[in-house]
């Protein structure tokens, strides 16, 4: 490969960590999470009735999310933008996730979108419009407390909870142990 091709690849991979908003995918264990001062009642953006997680497509907002319903179960959040290419082509592995484990009352699936570079409910949802493949629950943190409370300082990245509230894994989605949910679940 010549030299002018090397240089290149390397300025398109920065762009592409840059795109992203990423200082790295390193992976990092943080400890137990707080919990928000005073939880309340989950929202909906758009139509279903409160508390309802049944309607797909529907963007839910997370400044009123009940984090007590987080409790005793293994929580997968995944951080995301609707503009981020590298977190679009992890998509299809967090849908395998939830497929997998979705009927499992111990686990819980929170795509959170970051709620950076313009993305609103708006936006979101018309997004969902054109990957109705993708049917796990999205949220938006548009105030960026959990971006900020998980230290996500760049996208895609997931962050796995254990059933005590502890970060068992912060780092790339296509880097989870393979075995990580498994063995959570079954502790």
């Amino acid at each position: 490969m010549n030299r002018w091709m090397r240089m290149a690849l390397l300025a398109l991979l920065a762009f592409s960590i840059a795109a992203c908003g990423g200082k790295g995918d390193e992976n990092q264990h943080v400890g137990k999470a707080k919990e928000p001062q005073k939880p309340q009642q989950l929202t909906k953006s758009k139509g279903g009735a409160p508390g309802s997680l049944s309607e797909a497509g529907a963007v839910i907002e997370l400044k009123d999310f009940d984090w007590a319903k987080t409790e005793g179960k293994v929580v997968f959040i995944e951080f995301w933008g609707t503009w981020c290419g590298p977190c679009i082509r992890t998509m299809p592995a967090i849908q395998k996730h939830y497929d997998h484990y979705k009927s499992n009352p111990d686990f819980m699936m929170m795509a959170i979108n970051t709620g950076s570079r313009g993305d609103n409910v708006k936006k979101i949802s018309q997004w969902r419009q054109v990957n109705k493949a993708y049917t796990f629950p999205v949220y938006l943190d548009s105030g960026r407390e959990q971006s900020q409370k998980y230290k996500v300082t760049g996208i895609p990245r997931s962050v796995i909870l254990d059933r005590q509230g502890e970060v068992a894994y912060s780092g790339h989605p296509m880097r989870i142990p393979a075995d990580l949910l498994e063995k959570l679940l079954n502790s």
